[in-house]
C-alpha cells in the first residue's frame, strides 16, 4: 500500500494524533481498562482545542487509537491518520519507547516534510511530546532526545510527576487542568505555525521503528572475573560468592548487592545477565568501571594488599578480604 491519503487538500484535518502505549490490564477478568485514563486525557485535550480554535462542529479535532485489534483495516486507519494529522503528540512512558507500534507511528509521521510559516528561533518538527509519567530516570531514544522541548513550561508538578499522576491524585487537579490547557495551546500553535503537507499512506506493518536500539559505541561490557561458589579453593570463605560469577559481593556487609548490579545501576542499565561462559558479564548502555578478580583453576590475580584498587580488572575501592580466621596471608589479599 503506497498512495495518497485520499483527502482533498482543503478537507478538515485532525489537529493532533495522540500516540501512546497500551497498558495491559492487571488481570483478564474484572479489572478496569487502564487506558481509560488516556481516553480522558484525549477528551480533555479535544475540548480545550475546540475552545481555543474556531473549528466547526464535526471537525476531527484529534485521533486516538482506542482499539488493540490487529489486521489490515486497523493498520490502514493508523497510516491514513498519520498521513493527515497536523501535529504528532507522543505520550512518553517507559512502555512507550519499547512499543514497536509506537515506534512505527513516530517513523511514519517524521517522514513528512515540515515547513514553518515564518522564521523563528525554534525549529519546529510538528512533534509535541507529553509526559505520561516522569522520564528523568530513563534514557530516551535518539529521536526523542534530539527534540528541543521544555516540559517545565507546562508546570513544575507536571514535569516532575507526569500527567497520569496529576489525574489520579486529587491534590493535583488544578495542575492537571493547567498542563492540559498549555498542551492544547502548544498543539494549536504548532499546527498554525507550520505547514505539513499530507503524506503518503504507507503499509504500516512494514515500517521500521524510529526507536533504534543503542549503538554499539554506547554499550559497555562489565566483566566480573570471579569464582562461582562451587569453584572456591580450600579455606576460601563463600561469604562473598554465589552460584554465578556475577553474584560476587565484595562489599558485604556494607552492600548486599552484587558488584555487577551496582555497576549496571551506575550506568543506567536495566538488566544484568550472566552467560554460561567465563567470565560473567553485564551489558550496559553507558560507560562503566569493570571490576573483579580473574580466576584460573585455584589461583587468582587480585591486586595485592600493597596496592589496593590497582592492577587488571579491579574495583575502584578495595573490597574487604575474608574473615580473619580464614585469612592465611594479609599481604595476598585485597579482594575476596
Amino acid at each position: 500500500m503506497s498512495s495518497g491519503a485520499g483527502q482533498r487538500k482543503d478537507a478538515p484535518r485532525p489537529y493532533f494524533f495522540l500516540s501512546y502505549a497500551h497498558t495491559p490490564r492487571i488481570n483478564s477478568r474484572g479489572a478496569a481498562d487502564p487506558n481509560l485514563w488516556v481516553a480522558k486525557l484525549y477528551q480533555d485535550l479535544s475540548e480545550a482545542i475546540l475552545q481555543i480554535t474556531d473549528a466547526p462542529s464535526g471537525h476531527p479535532v484529534g485521533f486516538m487509537d482506542r482499539s488493540m485489534h490487529q489486521g489490515q483495516k486497523w493498520a490502514e486507519r493508523l497510516s491514513r491518520e498519520l498521513a493527515t494529522c497536523r501535529v504528532f503528540v507522543p505520550l512518553y512512558s517507559p512502555r512507550y519507547f519499547k512499543s514497536e507500534a509506537c515506534g512505527r507511528e513516530w517513523h511514519l509521521f517524521s517522514r513528512r516534510s515540515v515547513y514553518q510559516r515564518r522564521p523563528t528561533a525554534e525549529r519546529m518538527t510538528g512533534i509535541v511530546p507529553a509526559l505520561w509519567v516522569a522520564m528523568e530516570h530513563y534514557q530516551l531514544p535518539r529521536v526523542a532526545g534530539e527534540l528541543q522541548f521544555n516540559h517545565d513550561s507546562f508546570g513544575a508538578e507536571y514535569a516532575t510527576e507526569g500527567l497520569y499522576a496529576l489525574m489520579k491524585i486529587a491534590a493535583f487537579s488544578s495542575e492537571y487542568h493547567t498542563a492540559v490547557w498549555r498542551l492544547a495551546r502548544r498543539i494549536v500553535d504548532v499546527a498554525e505555525q507550520t505547514v505539513i503537507p499530507i503524506g503518503q499512506v504507507l503499509d504500516f506493518e512494514s515500517q521500521p521503528s524510529a526507536f533504534d536500539p543503542p549503538d554499539n559505541a554506547d554499550q559497555v561490557r562489565i566483566s566480573v572475573f570471579s569464582y562461582r561458589e562451587r569453584e572456591l579453593p580450600p579455606q576460601r570463605s563463600a561469604f562473598w560468592y554465589g552460584e554465578q560469577r556475577t553474584d560476587w559481593q565484595p562489599y558485604r556487609p556494607d552492600s548486599s548487592r552484587p558488584l555487577a548490579q551496582d555497576g549496571a545501576g551506575w550506568t543506567g542499565a536495566t538488566s544484568v545477565r550472566s552467560p554460561s561462559s567465563s567470565p560473567g558479564t553485564a551489558r550496559t548502555s553507558r560507560a562503566a568501571t569493570t571490576s573483579g578478580c580473574s580466576t584460573s583453576s585455584a589461583t587468582t590475580c587480585c591486586p595485592s594488599a600493597a596496592a589496593p584498587g590497582s592492577g587488571p580488572a579491579c574495583a575502584t575501592r578495595a573490597p574487604p578480604g575474608p574473615p580473619a580466621a580464614s585469612r592465611s596471608s594479609a599481604a595476598r589479599w585485597s579482594a575476596p
